[in-house]
């Protein structure tokens, strides 16, 4: 049985955020950036982090049964996903949550500081990005840079503009949500 992900340094997580805050201004991406307690969930999120204009948005890294496909799922904090679903209009059949070990292998991060921004250390560009039609059309958005200790907003545009230097190609779909 493989180890689990690495533990989180605090160095190693600040080390990872400064990076991707250099990064966003190397490519002239503005945002608003908000310092807060670590959350690890979507309420601990509501109940911590102050609001700030822009959809905020959760994020799941699954993976195809037999793992041969790896997906980063990003809805509004809202939206519950039905994987079954998903899976089959994905054309991969069940998915299930990926490992930590896959996680930190693939996005070089570890739970609770999963955002589309970890697509910045997928250079092989291993994990397809499935993004909710209504998250992807909302003109502003909030997401963790790599730490659940901070959230930023930045426009779609930006959104889009890192998505080109990170050679991912998004997928954008209404999402099955589960019924319940």
């Amino acid at each position: 049985m493989s180890d689990p992900a690495p533990a989180e340094t605090d160095q190693a997580a600040e080390r990872r955020e400064a990076n991707l805050l250099q990064l966003l201004q190397s490519l002239d991406i503005q945002y608003e950036y908000c310092a807060h307690p670590a959350v690890f969930t979507v309420d601990q999120a509501r109940e911590t982090v102050p609001l700030r204009s822009g959809v905020s948005a959760k994020n799941l890294f699954v993976q195809s049964k037999k793992g041969q496909r790896l997906f980063l799922i990003v809805v509004p904090y809202e939206k519950s996903v039905d994987l079954r679903a998903l899976g089959d209009s994905l054309g991969v059949g069940k998915l299930a949550l990926a490992s930590q070990e896959t996680l930190f292998d693939t996005l070089e991060l570890t739970p609770g500081a999963v955002s589309v921004f970890g697509l910045m250390h997928d250079t092989h560009r291993r994990a397809t990005l499935v993004i909710d039609q209504p998250l992807w059309n909302a003109p502003r958005l909030q997401a963790h840079p790599l730490v659940n200790t901070a959230t930023i907003a930045f426009d779609h545009a930006a959104l889009e503009c890192f998505l080109m230097h990170t050679g991912h190609e998004p997928i954008v779909m209404d999402l099955p949500s589960r019924q319940g």
